[in-house]
């Protein structure tokens, strides 16, 4: 959709926000039909939370959350605070030769992304994390997100295997 949109997020048009009138645009509406579908199958043999992780999902947070309300589905925001110099390392080391990526249009793409999700977001239950509190203190990390998405209480297994699914080695930079 964001290719579709000529917001391709890598390019430089990545960095400006999206057409005007942009979700009621057909290729817009066909993806809200696959959402739509997808979720539907998903909510019958899904149990207990769903999570989406991918950045570029907070600029189609519109779309998700007129879907989600079609569906009565909760929607609940994660922010993943990640230093904005770790970020500009991985994408310039990712995409600068594939698709140009430079430093500035990757500080551009921070601001941009956190920026529309707060935006678009005013009124969902919001958690914010730290990115980098997954490798120094995962325990706290896990303890608010449980509260977050289970108020009523959380089996303190589930965090202990959720810990044990951490891996420092995989941090791309920091």
């Amino acid at each position: 959709l964001l290719i579709d949109l000529h917001r391709w997020w890598p390019s430089e048009a990545g960095c400006q926000p999206l057409p005007e009138g942009w979700l009621h645009t057909p290729r817009a509406q066909r993806a809200a039909h696959c959402l739509r579908r997808l979720l539907t199958v998903d909510k019958s043999a899904q149990q207990g939370v769903w999570a989406i992780k991918d950045p570029r999902t907070s600029l189609l947070l519109p779309l998700w959350r007129q879907v989600a309300d079609e569906l009565k589905l909760p929607l609940r925001l994660l922010l993943a605070i990640r230093d904005p110099a770790e970020v500009v390392v991985s994408l310039v080391g990712r995409d600068g030769g594939p698709a140009g990526m430079t430093q500035e249009r990757a500080e551009a793409l921070w601001v941009r992304h956190h920026r529309q999700l707060l935006m678009d977001g005013d009124g969902l239950p919001l958690q914010v994390v730290s990115y980098s509190g997954w490798f120094s203190d995962a325990e706290a990390q896990l303890e608010a997100l449980a509260s977050f998405f289970q108020p009523k209480g959380f089996d303190r297994s589930s965090l202990e295997s959720a810990r044990s699914c951490i891996r420092p080695e995989h941090r791309r930079s920091g």
